[in-house]
């Protein structure tokens, strides 16, 4: 046999050893609290009007969570808008000792000058005048120059014990008013609040974002006594639709529930075929402006049997979570899309054998799934701004980025 052929083989033999996850056991029940925004409000006239600063009950919850702070508590936050009171919370937790750190998303503009138009949230600015600027990091990288890249967790670990995380950012739309279509999970782990402890480490004591931070979160499943098992993927340095999200869908064997903002990963598409050509029943609600986009997959699903509803809510569906075979559950900020996966700073976590968790989870998803209605062939999909939207007329906001808002949009007039 040749070098060259014996080192092909060798190569292929170490490759394709599956890589195996250690278990790390947990001397307690897995303790959470799930919470989801009424976006429904906004459709049947309960909630209607601008969207403005507000504090509903995913936000109230928030609130009372952080309260709690006796110590520390470290944000990785894509920004703030239009919460005040999440401000005004910040300064009387810091004048009761709590330590906070922070390190949020800058798009542009100079590191250190804070200046609102270099933040996709412009109220992101007033977090260094609260907490000082050396507890603030924002995200342009290791040359401190703009990037593509986005730092985009909504995470927040507290006391080093306590842990909140999913796909709802700190403002109006997605938390105060809850005008979009949300999920956050507030958990008691010691063990999962050091996992994002780490995390967090990486990105605001060694500046080290994206492709720059080290692996290692996803080696590790925790195992709690209720029979609960966590695994937790950072993007994009633990490949979470590599490792976690598509082997999942390919261990499906009934169904597949999923609720998303942007879908565009082919992986993921071609996955979810494999398993709808093997039987499983896949659902998804898709955003109306992910839906919009060219290298959206919803159309590849419908065309292989899944059954796809497009939002018409006006708001946001921002979730970012699937439900497999009523039993196991993925959530956190990933939209499943290329550059969730491999450029952008996101976690996802794959929640298995948890009743509690599935049931919150389906009832919310069959909530969502009733109001809206069936797609027919030939049917034009929802647009994120017109007259059959909601209340997207008459939000005050730009729902499909256009730079038309409200009566100005093609879609209200």
């Amino acid at each position: 046999m040749s070098l060259v052929r014996i080192v092909y083989v060798i190569c292929f033999v170490i490759f394709s050893i599956p890589s195996f996850t250690a278990v790390k056991q947990v001397n307690q029940e897995f303790q959470f609290t799930l919470y989801h925004t009424d976006v429904l409000c906004w459709q049947d006239g309960r909630c209607s009007g601008p969207v403005a600063n507000k504090k509903g009950p995913v936000a109230q919850a928030f609130e009372k969570f952080i309260n709690k702070a006796k110590t520390t508590m470290d944000m990785a936050i894509y920004g703030v808008l239009q919460e005040n009171w999440f401000l005004q919370d910040l300064q009387k937790i810091l004048i009761r000792g709590v330590t906070i750190r922070a390190t949020v998303d800058q798009t542009g503009g100079t590191w250190g000058t804070w200046n609102p138009k270099d933040f996709t949230y412009a109220d992101t600015v007033e977090l260094p005048k609260i907490l000082g600027n050396d507890q603030v990091i924002p995200d342009l990288g290791p040359t401190r120059k703009p990037r593509s890249t986005i730092m985009h967790n909504k995470f927040l670990v507290m006391d080093r014990r306590w842990l909140w995380t999913g796909s709802t950012n700190v403002t109006a739309t997605c938390m105060g008013a809850e005008y979009n279509a949300n999920n956050a999970i507030a958990i008691d782990s010691p063990e999962l609040a050091q996992v994002f402890s780490n995390e967090f480490s990486q990105m605001f004591e060694r500046e080290e974002f994206s492709s720059s931070k080290k692996a290692g979160a996803s080696e590790y499943e925790y195992v709690y006594t209720d029979g609960t098992t966590v695994q937790v993927f950072f993007s994009p340095q633990d490949k979470p639709i590599t490792n976690g999200v598509i082997p999942k869908i390919d261990e499906a064997t009934e169904s597949i529930d999923i609720a998303m903002f942007f879908l565009t990963h082919t992986g993921i598409s071609d996955a979810l075929i494999r398993a709808m050509d093997r039987g499983v029943k896949v659902r998804l609600i898709i955003d109306a402006l992910g839906a919009a986009n060219v290298s959206s997959q919803h159309q590849a699903l419908r065309a292989g049997g899944a059954e796809v509803r497009v939002e018409n809510w006006g708001g946001k569906m921002h979730m970012k979570t699937a439900i497999f075979d009523h039993q196991d559950v993925i959530l956190g900020s990933m939209n499943w899309t290329e550059a969730g996966t491999k450029n952008n700073d996101e976690n996802t976590m794959l929640i298995r054998n948890n009743p509690k968790l599935v049931e919150e989870s389906e009832a919310n998803f069959e909530r969502l799934w009733g109001n809206l209605v069936s797609w027919k062939p030939g049917q034009a999909d929802p647009r994120a701004e017109s007259k059959t939207a909601g209340n997207s007329c008459f939000d005050g906001l730009d729902n499909d980025y256009d730079g038309l808002v409200d009566a100005e949009d093609q879609g209200c007039k």
